[in-house]
Order: C-alpha cells, then structure tokens, then sequence
C-alpha cells in the first residue's frame, strides 16, 4: 500500500506516516519520499509518498499523514522556511542572517481510514473493485464519484484519462482535491490514457506528471522518452517511450491477478511490454488466481465511431490479443471512447463460446463525455457486441465469488435526455 499527499513543504526526513488498526491503539510509523517539478509557468507542490509495509489482508486501518516542517520564527509567528526560498539559503543560514530563531511545526492530516483487500487466493470472502474510465472533473465526474463513495469496494481501477489536465497542471492539483474523500479511502489504481501523455515544456519528456503523482506496484524506475511540438498534451494516435514506472505493472488480490498496460509505447515483440506481459502471465498461478483481468486505455474491439484504427491500438491488438487468448485472460476492460459496451465472448474478430475467450469492457463514460451521444461505427450492432450504449455516464463493478463466478453491474451515474437510449448492464 501506497499513501499519496501533496503538500507545500518539502519537510524533513522525520515525516511519517502514522497507521494502526481501526480497533487499537498500537500505532506504526512509516517515513515518506518526496519529490516536486516545475516547468515555465508551475510549481508543483510536493508530492509525498509512503509505503506501508506489513499490513494484514482485509483489515480496516486508520491512518494520519504528518509533515514536519523548519520555520522561521519572527515574534509568534511561525514562517515556513521555503517562503524565503529567494535568498537562495537554507533555514539555518536564513535565521542566522535575519537574526532570528529557527523553529518547527508539525501540520496533520485528520484522521482517515482504509481497508486492506483481501490476500492472494483468499477466497473466503468475494473480491469487489469499481472501473472508470474517461473520468475528469466535470458535473458528471463528480456524479460519479459521489456515487462510488457509496459503493462497498476493495479498489478502485481507472482505465486511463483521468484529470484531463492537458499540460494544465493546477487541473491535476484540482481533480485530486476534488476526489480526495474518495482516494483517501479506498485503494486506486491507473492506467495511463492519451491525456497523460502531456509533453513537458521545459524538457519534452511525455506522462511526467502522471508519473509524478502515484506509486504503483513498480518493477522497476520508468523510463520516460520524449514528445514534441507535434505530440502536443493529448494526442489520440500515438506512440512514445514509457516503460515501467507506473505505465504497465500488476498486482494480484483475492482470487485474481491484474495486469495494467500502456497503449501509448512500445507493443512490439520482444519490447520491455511485450517481454513483462508474457512473464506476468507465466508466472501467474491459477490455483491461486483463477480470474485474470488487464487493464489498459484503447479498446481492441470498438463499435463506435471515435477512435478506430489508433495506430497504437491495431499494432497492440495485433501482438497482444494471441497472448490474451493462450494465456486465457477474462476480461479486459478499457476506455478512450466515451461511451460503454459489453462483448460476447471474442477473439481475432470472431465469437467463441463462454470460457474460449476473453470479454471485452469499454467503461469510457466516467464524465468527461458532455452533452453528446457517442455515435456507433454501424446502426446495427457488430456479432461480438452482448450490450452498448452512447448516451448516459457510468462505472461499473465487478463482484469475484469464487474461481467460476462473479457479477458484472454498469451503474449510471448519470443520464442523458435520450430517454430511449437509457442501458444498464448485469452479467
């Protein structure tokens, strides 16, 4: 488990985490990394990370973030040492040219709660987690997460495109306090989509501020090329460098494994992707986890007019579908057109029977959409289309019970004026 909190102090290296059962009093400490990045015309706040290590499967935690910081002490009243950051100085040298003392605070978070999912093949209790895709901060975003807040789940997955910042980073800093009730309590893990992509101004480097803000399960320090004038902060068709970090990794809980990919680099055979997704899946043990779900942005199978034939896409579907199958991956859910649909069993654009094959879920509805309906590709559906709908808002969850069974459920979080077009989902 991966705590995130920004901040306007960098602080010291006694900054903690503090984590005890929700029932006792017996507290945990944990201390914190920190980084922060500017680019002409931002600076962003410190963003703090901290890893909790040791924790009991499906337990309920409480937990408090503290930031101990250096102030400059000017009668009573305290100064945060980096206001001064224009004398080039550190605290001490600060106070020793001013004159004055040199004093602390210590700044709290209030107290917040967590509860642990379940462990790897523990499948005494079902296994729950919410999908969203496509979510921003709009009117129906927060529909959507006001909803979510009432959902009893063990995590949350965003299948890419999340704060819609497009190089704007203050949205980032927004979209995080708008969800921070949400975050703060229930674990949450992204996929990156095109509107991270976000070419940095000062260095060109892509996904810099996605890369920034979480912690994923990582293999290994990312590795983060370039974009350029052309590549602009959310380009649909796209290919770049970004590897490992929190671009593709995976992670395993109760009865399934989950393996989150990156659209947006390399697929070839035999690259950094292509090598991690055949070992995640070799490795994976299905007397453990009998469920395997990936996660990524651009859906392989796309009944709506938006986003067809993504260079990214076809190249990813051409190399990764084949091991989907081999494997005998279960779902894979997506986003990127901002509307839902639920496959038929399918592979190398042909129906098989349930269990042959993965289900494929586009959830790209979260609420960024706006007013518009998503038009389909064709007035009549495709055969590997089971349900598909263009015109509300929605997430979805899914509920594992055992090694055979769980339950699908689209919930909508919002509902356009197309009363005809109005589709839930349960499978």
């Amino acid at each position: 488990m991966i705590t995130y909190w920004e901040a306007d102090s960098d602080g010291s290296s006694s900054n903690t985490v503090q984590v005890k059962y929700a029932d006792e009093s017996d507290i945990k400490q944990y201390n914190h990394t920190s980084c922060v990045y500017e680019d002409m015309t931002y600076i962003s706040p410190y963003f703090h990370h901290v890893r909790l290590d040791d924790l009991k499967p499906d337990t309920e935690y409480v937990y408090r973030c503290t930031l101990h910081y250096k102030t400059v002490v000017y009668g009573d009243v305290h100064f945060m040492a980096e206001e001064f950051s224009s004398w080039q100085e550190d605290a001490t040298s600060i106070t020793r040219l001013l004159g004055v003392p040199l004093g602390s605070r210590i700044a709290e978070s209030d107290e917040l709660f967590f509860e642990t999912a379940p462990i790897p093949g523990d499948g005494t209790k079902s296994l729950k987690f919410a999908l969203i895709a496509d979510y921003g901060q709009t009117e129906a975003s927060l529909s959507t997460r006001d909803l979510l807040l009432d959902e009893d789940v063990d995590m949350i997955l965003i299948a890419g495109d999340l704060a819609y910042a497009n190089t704007v980073n203050e949205l980032w800093d927004e979209w995080f306090e708008l969800n921070e009730e949400l975050f703060s309590k229930v674990p949450t893990m992204p996929a990156p989509g095109n509107h991270e992509v976000e070419t940095d101004n000062v260095t060109s480097q892509i996904f810099v501020p996605y890369e920034n803000r979480f912690g994923s399960p990582q293999i290994k320090d990312a590795e983060i090329g370039y974009g350029d004038e052309s590549t602009g902060s959310h380009p649909s068709s796209f290919i770049g460098v970004y590897d490992y970090g929190n671009a593709f990794y995976t992670f395993s809980s109760g009865l399934g494994s989950f393996i989150v990919l990156n659209c947006y680099t390399s697929s070839d055979v035999g690259g950094n992707q292509y090598t991690f997704l055949v070992e995640t899946l070799e490795g994976i043990d299905r007397d453990v986890t009998p469920w395997v779900f990936v996660m990524l942005h651009c859906p392989f199978y796309n009944t709506f007019f938006a986003h067809q034939n993504e260079t990214q896409t076809v190249l990813m579907k051409e190399n990764f579908e084949e091991i989907f199958v081999k494997y005998n991956v279960n779902i894979v859910f997506s986003g990127h057109t901002h509307a839902y649909f639920r496959s038929k069993p399918v592979a190398f654009d042909e129906v098989f029977e349930c269990g042959d094959a993965p289900l494929y879920i586009g959830i790209g509805d979260g609420g960024q959409r706006g007013g518009e309906i998503e038009n389909f590709l064709k007035r009549t559906a495709e055969d590997w289309v089971e349900c598909r709908d263009g015109s509300n808002w929605s997430f979805g969850t899914l509920e594992v019970f055992n090694s055979t069974t769980a339950e699908w459920t689209r919930r909508l979080s919002g509902v356009n004026e197309w009363e005809d077009y109005n589709v839930g989902d349960t499978w």
